[in-house]
């Protein structure tokens, strides 16, 4: 293999780890000058394995070798001759046969001028580490890359230190050898688990993490409920934290995926299904999983529940009075359980955001290493796409051919562009779209209509704003109900300010699958209406801006400020009449905020126009114009 400074960035290769066992109580044993000739035997045994076999010998350290090879195979068969080698040489006398442990693991790192760096290279010490003298281990990853060319004993799934996931080991068996009694690795008791391998590290999320971790080890977090829009990273959030807390459960850590889940009375079949219980009826299955889930602490990961709440009751079932069973539910609405406890995720913090941008880009140009402008167009990315999780990795995706700056003007019809998810990524997660599309078929239509109508707004509005385009002739008590469904599902979102009060917000990507729902009911025309008059009327009540309106008056036209442009754009197409006037009623805040360059232009508009002729609000418009 080449030198260090010749290394690619980013390269997949096998690892392979050795060292001696004992070797520190072998060589206070035998003094300096026989270890000196034990250690000069093995480092030409096993270096010159490595060698043979076209590996490259990274670094040795003491009695230990690192090296990379980029074919498993031989990798495998460097270990293999090694072992042999070490076994048949002639050791001086009282040394007896040096036994080396060694550990192979094949995984993509980044190389660096110091060596090569990333978790599969920390796998494969991790690997040699749990390996008895003279025992090489092996992982699936390996296994997977040599094929069907070794013998092998499956020796199960082990947790190795710093590792939250059970690694499953093999034990590689030597051409010849005795091997009826093969040495369980020195590893602590994996625990039972059926979680994923996490081939993406999560990004940022430390707040909740932590807040998660200490909620499911005390009594007041035994149903815990983590909610979000999709996108936002629920799944794997609790599979890390399921993961960093395997060792807290050792009745095991399971994870139930109920996407495609539509009958409640499955719920408990699958539980059952990957815990272990079989052959029960449904009456008593609930029984019987309440009392096995209960007997040691044991977490359950009900992931993609919010299809599912009418089969909520069933969790309390479980849970019973006490024991010792967690549950962890990620959905996108509370189950409204009295046991719940609800952890809501939103967006990541603008650094977690940019941080995870990058992650992902460096999945598709290995060397990513955004300059000054490309970053700052990065943080622009991540803005406009609220710190969605999902729809940064959908951006990041595109970096192999468009640059951050190119994509970030590109941005503004973002449902058509975030289309390039993982292909081993749910169907619902491989595009923005599909993954608004898998939420919005949840909601009633009733809910449903009243998002499509909250399209027209461009920023965070207070209840009088949604109240205003709302369905004519509707209930204000049901348009309450249906605007906290859409709180629920994260489809709108509280903003509260200590002057302007409760807003709403419908964030960038969701407004304009909004309005494409507004275009095909037909209404989009009559809510801008809406919109705008709303707007004018507003901006009437605090008209008087220097000389008599009140503060309350001018608090609501503050609250409402990102409409002014939009609804005055669409009056100026539309609505003649109405643009004169907003334009009027406008007018003195206008002038009051020094915007004046747009102020006179606008005005200037709605003066030509010859609507609203001969009547008071032109009179507004043109006493603002003459100061």
């Amino acid at each position: 293999m080449t030198d260090v400074a010749d290394r690619p960035a980013s390269v997949r290769a096998t690892f392979l780890f050795t060292d001696i066992e004992g070797s520190t109580q072998l060589a206070r044993r035998l003094g300096q000058a026989s270890w000196m000739e034990a250690i000069s035997a093995h480092h030409d045994i096993v270096g010159g394995a490595i060698v043979a076999h076209q590996g490259h010998v990274d670094h040795t350290e003491g009695d230990a070798f690192v090296a990379v090879f980029s074919d498993a195979a031989e990798a495998v068969a460097a270990a293999a001759q090694a072992q042999r080698d070490l076994a048949d040489h002639a050791w001086p006398e009282g040394t007896g046969a040096l036994r080396v442990r060694m550990g192979l693991h094949t995984g993509a790192v980044m190389a660096h001028s110091t060596g090569y760096l990333g978790l599969d290279a920390h796998l494969a010490a991790r690997v040699a580490t749990a390996a008895n003298g003279g025992q090489t281990l092996i992982t699936t990853a390996t296994l997977d890359a040599v094929g069907n060319a070794i013998e092998v004993r499956d020796l199960g799934a082990h947790r190795l230190k710093d590792f939250p996931e059970a690694e499953r080991l093999y034990h590689l068996v030597l051409e010849g050898s005795d091997d009826a009694v093969v040495p369980p690795p020195r590893t602590a008791s994996a625990r039972p688990t059926n979680l994923p391998p996490q081939t993406r590290e999560l990004v940022g999320r430390s707040d909740e993490r932590a807040a998660l971790r200490e909620l499911l080890q005390s009594d007041s977090g035994r149903l815990i409920t983590v909610t979000g829009i999709g996108g936002m990273g629920k799944t794997r959030l609790a599979i890390a934290v399921g993961s960093e807390l395997l060792d807290e459960f050792p009745g095991g850590v399971f994870l139930i995926r109920l996407a495609g889940v539509r009958d409640p009375q499955s719920i408990a079949p699958m539980i059952a299904q990957a815990v272990g219980v079989t052959g029960q009826s449904e009456r008593s299955l609930v029984r019987v999983l309440a009392q096995r889930l209960g007997e040691q602490p044991t977490l359950i990961i009900l992931d993609n529940f919010e299809q599912l709440t009418s089969g909520a009751l069933l969790l309390t079932e479980l849970l019973g009075p006490g024991g010792a069973l967690r549950m962890l539910v990620t959905g996108q609405v509370p189950l409204r359980l009295g046991a719940e406890r609800i952890v809501s995720l939103g967006p990541l913090t603008p650094g977690d955001g940019v941080s995870l941008f990058i992650e992902r880009a460096r999945q598709v140009v290995p060397d990513f290493e955004p300059d000054g402008d490309e970053r700052a167009a990065i943080e622009e990315i991540c803005g406009r796409l609220d710190q969605m999780p999902l729809a940064i990795e959908l951006a990041a995706a595109r970096v192999g051919s468009l640059s951050p700056q190119v994509l970030a003007r590109r941005l503004d019809r973002p449902l058509g562009l975030l289309t390039r998810g993982a292909t081993d990524a749910p169907e619902r997660q491989r595009s923005l779209r599909a993954t608004i599309d898998w939420t919005h078929a949840l909601l009633d239509p009733a809910a449903q209509a009243l998002f499509a109508r909250l399209g027209v707004f461009a920023g965070a509005v207070p209840l009088t704003a949604v109240e205003a385009i709302a369905e004519p002739g509707s209930d204000p008590t049901e348009t309450l109900d249906r605007l906290e469904d859409l709180l629920e599902f994260s489809f709108v979102r509280r903003r509260e300010d200590r002057r302007l009060g409760v807003r709403f917000l419908v964030p960038q990507a969701l407004r304009d699958y909004a309005v494409e729902q507004l275009a095909e009911l037909g209404e989009e025309g009559q809510v801008r209406r809406l919109h705008a008059e709303h707007l004018a009327g507003v901006a009437y009540a605090a008209r008087l801006w220097k000389w008599g309106a009140s503060a309350e008056q001018r608090l609501d036209l503050q609250a409402v400020l990102d409409e002014i442009r939009p609804a005055v754009a669409w009056a100026r197409e539309r609505d003649p009449e109405l643009h004169v006037r907003i334009c009027a009623a406008i007018s003195s805040h206008w002038v009051y905020a020094g915007v004046l360059s747009e102020v006179a232009d606008e005005l200037r508009r709605a003066l030509e126009s010859k609507s609203g002729s001969g009547n008071p609000w032109r009179s507004f418009a043109a006493l603002a114009t003459a100061g």
